[in-house]
């Protein structure tokens, strides 16, 4: 049984949870990318265990999310959080076929969707009015902390206690987030239907039906194209003429700029959060553009910090989505955002590498920093247009 906890302490939990997990994932991507070149000597297997990270997402979201609203959440989250220490188990068996390797890195992920669209909920329940931005952002400082320290830390660790008992640690990890939010995390039923009756339709009907959510998701959508630098960096690092360790800290640097914007907006409100969702969108693509004057190494650092600040909007639009929508359909419609982020991210590493191939990489990066602009701004001004209206939404209505 968990015990009742105040909303500081589900918070602290959860936050804690995310850190510990997310190191523990950084551990696994290394040491499952060694396992699997050692023993297949091939980078096109390398890449699908990699690709099986991100494409989960696009079947688990649809079909998995759903569960966040018709169960409780906590018993979504453990079941989950269980599920993936046991796919993580499977790859620290001795010599495992790639096969399984592929379907394990796989599982995890598409567990990763309903848990995590059942913690974005959680963190609205448990937290009162006006701070469920201020949650959202705190839990995505620490999922980029974490990810930073676990990939500085990964090959250090490895190397001290080797890929098997690396991938032990990742599922260690996935237990121990279960037994924190079976003891932290209150038992709260199932939401149930509002006084209308119940929501029709699904989460994805809602997002594009909803003018603001279909705003919202618009602006998701547009921000994904900031990825772009991590697709590239190699080939952008290798035309700027700088030595290869420079790689690691330009592909940090967008980490720490949605690191500093984070700090700020946890200082203010849900209402001044969703004021600058629309600048932040702009700014995480505007610094983008001016990769056209193929610029060196440091301004290279200094745009990708500004368009990390950009990226704060994400949180944001999080807490703005949850707050419009019935918590009846709460999970399966921040479920759909996470979906349309992830597959935009897919799809923005594919156009990348296109891209670059035809105009270089820093043409590339600033062609689609001029199209994102363009795009964020008419974005931001709907929203702008939008935000007035108050009060939850209906299918295909704005309350």
């Amino acid at each position: 049984m968990g015990r009742t906890s105040g909303p500081g302490a589900v918070l602290r939990a959860l936050a804690v949870g995310e850190g510990v997990s997310t190191f523990g994932d950084q551990l696994a991507r290394v040491a499952v990318a060694i396992l699997v070149y050692q023993a297949t000597g091939s980078a096109t297997a390398a890449a699908l265990t990699y690709a099986a990270t991100l494409l989960p997402d696009l079947v688990a979201g649809p079909l998995l999310v759903p569960l966040v609203d018709r169960h409780p959440r906590r018993a979504v989250m453990v079941v989950c959080a269980l599920a993936q220490a046991g796919f993580a188990l499977l790859l620290a068996l001795p010599t495992p076929p790639v096969a399984v390797v592929v379907g394990a890195v796989a599982g995890i992920a598409a567990a990763g969707a309903p848990f995590r669209a059942a913690q974005s909920v959680t963190v609205r329940a448990a937290l009162p009015e006006g701070w469920h931005g201020r949650g959202q952002s705190r839990l995505s400082m620490v999922r980029e902390s974490g990810q930073l320290i676990g990939l500085g830390a990964a090959a250090a660790v490895i190397g001290l206690v080797g890929p098997t008992t690396a991938l032990l640690v990742n599922a260690a990890s996935f237990v121990f987030v279960a037994v924190v939010v079976l003891r932290y995390v209150p038992a709260l039923p199932a939401p149930a239907p509002g006084p209308g009756g119940p929501v029709p339709g699904t989460g994805f009907r809602l997002l594009w039906t909803d003018r603001r959510l279909r705003v919202l998701n618009g602006l998701v959508l547009i921000g994904t194209l900031a990825i772009l630098p991590d697709a590239v960096m190699v080939p952008l690092v290798a035309e700027m003429g700088a030595p290869q360790w420079v790689v690691g800290p330009l592909l940090a640097a967008d980490v720490v700029g949605f690191l500093i914007a984070a700090a700020v907006l946890d200082r203010r409100g849900d209402t001044a959060g969703q004021s600058l969702i629309g600048p932040l969108v702009v700014l995480s693509v505007l610094p983008l553009a001016l990769f056209a004057v193929d610029p060196g190494p440091v301004t290279a650092a200094v745009l990708l910090v500004l368009s990390g600040v950009g990226a704060a909007h994400i949180p944001a639009v999080r807490a703005a989505v949850l707050a419009l929508v019935p918590d009846e359909v709460g999970g399966r419609t921040v479920g759909w955002v996470r979906t349309g982020l992830r597959a935009g991210q897919g799809l923005g590493v594919v156009a990348g590498g296109l891209l670059a191939d035809a105009l270089g990489s820093s043409g590339a990066i600033a062609a689609v920093g001029f199209v994102g602009t363009a795009a964020a701004l008419v974005g931001a001004a709907a929203w702008h247009r939008s935000r007035p209206d108050q009060g939850r939404c209906r299918l295909g209505v704005s309350a």
